[in-house]
């Protein structure tokens, strides 16, 4: 793990600001100890609310197609790395790369196409998880 990554971690049993850096956001993240892997994504949550409604981290996916029946939650998506392609229910289709930004409202029907991504994201479930 890179000392940068380590350094941006708040102190053990203390609530505080974390910094991240580009260097880290580029990839060494996804090598902290507390990330989460099925080997096709990695999910790594840096800030959760007291209730759970919200959270926010970094998330990374190898190819993928994926129907979507009914998006979980409301997500903000910042991508870093990669690209997206996200085809509705009704045709439309709009496809993100690194810089762009996305917004999936929960409910959302369609098909997430990918060839590798990765991401930041803050995501709210009304009423906290189901």
């Amino acid at each position: 793990m890179s000392e940068a990554t380590e350094a941006a971690r708040p102190p053990a049993g203390r609530a505080g600001p974390a910094k991240l850096t580009a260097h880290d956001i580029a990839g060494p993240i996804f090598e902290r100890e507390s990330a989460h892997s099925d080997g096709v994504q990695t999910h790594l949550h840096m800030l959760e609310s007291t209730e759970k409604a919200f959270a926010s981290g970094f998330y990374k996916s190898e190819a993928m197609d994926a129907p979507i029946d009914s998006y979980p939650y409301d997500e903000f998506c910042y991508f870093t790395a990669g690209s997206l392609t996200l085809t509705s229910a009704d045709g439309g289709t709009q496809s993100f790369v690194p810089g762009e930004t996305a917004f999936i409202p929960k409910g959302w029907k369609g098909r997430w196409t990918t060839p590798g991504l990765s991401k930041f994201y803050a995501i709210y479930t009304a009423g906290g998880p189901n």
